[in-house]
C-alpha cells in the first residue's frame, strides 16, 4: 500500500469514527430531553420549571 492509500484510508477512518461519535452523541441527547419531559409531564409540571430544577450549575450553589 502507497502512502497516499493509506493516508485517504486513515482519513476515511478518522471521518468514520467522527461521524459515529457524533450521532451517538446525538442519540444520547434526544434520549436525555425525551426522559426529561417525561418526567416532567408524569409529575406534573412544565418542562421549564423541570429543566431548571434538573440541570441546575453546582458550582453556582457553592459556599465559600
Amino acid at each position: 500500500m502507497d502512502r497516499q492509500a493509506t493516508f485517504l484510508l486513515a482519513l476515511s477512518l478518522l471521518i468514520a469514527a467522527a461521524a459515529f461519535v457524533s450521532a451517538s452523541g446525538w442519540i444520547l441527547f434526544v434520549w436525555d430531553r425525551r426522559a426529561d419531559r417525561a418526567a416532567g409531564t408524569a409529575a406534573g409540571t412544565s418542562h421549564a420549571t423541570t429543566h431548571s430544577t434538573t440541570h441546575a450549575h453546582h458550582e453556582v450553589h457553592e459556599e465559600r
